[in-house]
């Protein structure tokens, strides 16, 4: 997507649309995905989107422009240090009046966006064994797809909880779980049961984390850890800064990297400010903020960050979804305590 981000100062991005020769340092994305701009000499820095690779990872930021906007290679970007933004960012924008004369002196600068094809799936479906799937989990692609659950699992997110019929020793089960696609060692695709589990173990590390008192309080209340914790990949070994969160129908306890996560500065129709998008970057919740969708209506909600959606939500109670689960769990024999 975009070249590594090895620089651990703040950041911050000038644009250039290649068509109008307009710049100015970014602000944040448009509702039609393109870069919000301000003029770099006059810009505030509190106004603008500072990029730190512990933060706010700029590869996260670029993937979602890819995503939104319907031209990406009508844009160019150029990172400079977000203390000299008025400026080194004004020096950029002067260069970028004439971008091939000064095309040295930009290449340190410029950010390479790789466009990808917005029509294409993140996984590749060629690659699905689904005779395999419906003889060992029962699992039918057809309902899958008119479900939706098909396209949530094609882009690497997991389908509500489903009814599937697994054959253990002869003799088949049924029971519900939630569905995710993974790549396996020798490239073929697999399809991972995500199933309910009476409550999650919090007093267990979770992936070289210990959950203090205060984070098991978080995760049992609201579902999210409310703070970012330093995740160990299982295969590198690797540190990785990531949002921790339940999954309120599942129980299950899973992470996503801060870096894969855009926190973008909009919903719906309220601008959030650089304080309540580095709070929630940060993983803490924003209560009582009141929402204006597309539409026109007013909610008042608390908003924090998913690792279970991969993006910002609206906190449920999660205790009281807890209560009404287990209330529905005892009506029905067929669980898997995973």
């Amino acid at each position: 997507m975009a070249q590594d981000q090895t620089n651990e100062k703040d950041q911050v991005l000038i644009a250039r649309n290649n068509e109008t020769g307009e710049t100015g340092a970014v602000k944040g994305l448009k509702q039609d995905g393109t870069p919000d701009m301000a003029p770099s000499k006059s810009a505030k820095l509190s106004d603008l989107v500072v990029f730190n690779i512990h933060k706010n990872p700029l590869e996260a930021f670029l993937s979602n422009f890819v995503r939104q906007c319907k031209n990406p290679s009508m844009f160019s970007f150029f990172k400079v240090d977000a203390d000299n933004v008025n400026s080194v960012g004004q020096v950029v924008e002067d260069a970028l009046k004439d971008p091939e004369a000064n095309k040295a002196m930009l290449s340190e600068a410029k950010v390479e966006v790789k466009a990808t094809n917005r029509n294409s799936h993140a996984i590749d479906e060629s690659r699905i064994d689904w005779q395999g799937l419906k003889d060992r989990w029962g699992i039918d692609r057809e309902t899958l797809e008119k479900s939706g659950d098909l396209k949530e699992m094609l882009y690497n997110r997991k389908s509500r909880l489903v009814t599937i019929t697994p054959t253990f020793a002869g003799e088949k089960y049924s029971l519900e779980a939630r569905l995710s696609f993974r790549e396996n060692a020798n490239g073929n695709i697999k399809v991972v049961p995500h199933f309910i589990r009476k409550e999650p173990n919090l007093d267990q590390e979770f992936n070289g984390v210990k959950f203090t008192d205060e984070d098991k309080q978080n995760l049992r209340t609201t579902g999210n850890l409310g703070r970012l914790a330093d995740v160990v990949d299982k295969e590198t070994g690797e540190v990785i800064p990531s949002f921790i969160s339940i999954d309120r129908q599942t129980n299950e306890i899973l992470s996503v990297p801060a870096k894969s996560v855009f926190v973008k500065d909009t919903i719906g129709q309220t601008k959030l400010d650089m304080g309540e998008i580095n709070t929630l970057k940060s993983g803490k919740a924003i209560p009582d903020k009141e929402i204006v969708d597309r539409k026109g209506n007013k909610y008042t909600v608390t908003l924090q960050v998913s690792a279970d959606r991969r993006d910002v939500e609206f906190v449920p109670s999660y205790a009281s979804q807890k209560q009404g689960q287990s209330e529905n769990n005892g009506q029905k024999k067929s669980r898997a305590d995973a």
